[in-house]
């Protein structure tokens, strides 16, 4: 089953396939035979990128890259890390896919209703772009060319019961409510905005408009409790969240201390081999530190703007 940006290229979701920008592919695998298809694009040049990341119990393998070739591919066993899953589990996904066929190969591709739950899911939650109040572009417009494309076929009711029933409903009322404010499309049955969805989008406003806002929520999300218990693998009791706060402030200064005792008085041309720090490198090394596993952080105005 192709995901996300993959299977608009298939259901023509956009007027112009340059309108969804893709860095990688995700392909969605049953379980069972994950692991040979990862082994399989190995034996066609596929090799896994270098990062320090376990992926033993991840949603999907390690990315693999083709060398001299643009963007990963990323295997799935699930369409979600296990904190969401059961919002969007992977046997609904293939229970409702509709098979397709292109180039003599045979594949799915997610309902239209599964391609909203896991956009808003996957963006909103699981890239923390609600609490953090990110504005992420890509998303709001890819909900909005689905809205556009599939109309009717799209189950509103149903993606509104799943956020309920899993208690994200907020996200998803600010989610549509900032598509309504910013691209001027209506989600049926959604014509108001609730005070906090009208709240948190004014929310988003200030840290776009004042960016240092945005940096201190970014480095407060740090400590949060989530990314304390992932990190440490503690639970969420008061000591172990206090003791793992500890923990990270003093890799924070101790890492800080060693650049400021290893910076070279003259910084040296890097190598012609090397790969060239840019914006994209920075976020996706920024995203395995604080065990956020993305190739590159969403696209959101700031990042856009810079």
């Amino acid at each position: 089953m192709i995901l996300k940006g993959g299977a608009s290229l298939f259901d023509r979701t956009f007027g112009d396939p340059g309108s969804r920008m893709m860095v990688d592919l995700d392909l969605l695998v049953p379980r069972e035979r994950a692991e040979h298809c990862w082994v399989a694009l190995r034996m066609h040049e596929y090799g896994p990128i270098s990062i320090d990341f376990d992926y033993s119990n991840h949603h999907h393998l390690r990315p693999l890259h083709r060398p001299g070739m643009q963007g990963t591919v990323e295997v799935h066993r699930e369409l979600l890390p296990i904190s969401v899953a059961g919002a969007l589990p992977a046997s609904l996904a293939w229970k409702q896919g509709e098979s397709r066929m292109a180039a003599g190969a045979t594949f799915s591709l997610p309902s239209p209703t599964t391609r909203v739950l896991h956009s808003v899911l996957h963006t909103a939650i699981v890239d923390r772009a609600f609490s953090r109040a990110d504005l992420s572009l890509k998303a709001l417009f890819e909900l909005a060319s689905l809205q556009r494309s599939f109309g009717e076929r799209i189950d509103w009711g149903s993606v509104g019961d799943t956020m309920r029933a899993h208690g994200l409903s907020r996200a998803l009322d600010s989610w549509i409510y900032s598509v309504h404010q910013l691209l001027g499309d209506c989600i049926p049955g959604h014509d108001t905005g609730t005070l906090r969805s009208i709240v948190h989008l004014e929310r988003v406003r200030l840290q776009v408009r004042w960016e240092w806002t945005a940096w201190v929520v970014d480095r407060s999300m740090w400590f949060s409790a989530e990314n304390i218990r992932n990190r440490y693998t503690c639970s969420d009791r008061f000591w172990p969240l206090l003791k793992g706060r500890a923990r990270l402030i003093a890799s924070i200064v101790g890492k800080s201390v060693a650049q400021l005792g290893n910076r070279p008085d003259n910084a040296a041309e890097p190598d012609s081999g090397t790969m060239p720090l840019n914006r994209a490198t920075v976020l996706y090394a920024e995203d395995a530190s604080m065990n956020r596993p993305s190739v590159l952080s969403k696209c959101t105005l700031r990042d856009t703007a810079s």
